[in-house]
């Protein structure tokens, strides 16, 4: 997989604290990692970088069911399994939810029926599966 490349579940499960969340429109993850540029006499002139710190983050667009609540809530850990077309290509973590919203309303009823939410992860999340995040 490229680097930069966000890795994203289509026919998925999103699990927080080992529940699934009922219908998740969506999920990604996107690792990226403090650089740092240098140039030396064994560089031949050109630019080297190396690769320090690394950060994971990602989203996920969840469905809000009738009088339910929403999923997550900004500032609070979770522990989470986002699942991939197959039941064996996962991403496992836990994250900390640093964004809530867009919130979509029903036209219709003015009920929410979906929210978007960023987090970033607590550490390296573990990827199974299709989802090698070495």
């Amino acid at each position: 997989m490229a680097a930069g490349t966000p890795l994203t579940g289509n026919t998925m499960t999103f699990k927080i604290a080992g529940t699934a969340v009922d219908h998740t429109a969506k999920w990604t993850v996107k690792g990226t990692a403090a650089k740092g540029r240098y140039a030396s006499n064994s560089t031949s002139g050109g630019r080297k970088t190396t690769v320090g710190v690394k950060d994971w983050s990602g989203s996920a667009t969840l469905f809000i069911h009738a009088g339910a609540t929403m999923a997550m809530v900004i500032g609070t850990e979770y522990a989470v399994v986002c699942h991939g077309t197959a039941s064996s290509d996962t991403i496992t973590g836990t994250i900390i939810v640093t964004d809530v919203g867009d919130i979509t309303f029903d036209a219709d009823s003015g009920e929410p029926v979906a929210c978007d939410f960023a987090f970033d992860f607590q550490g390296i999340p573990t990827g199974a599966g299709a989802f090698t995040l070495s």
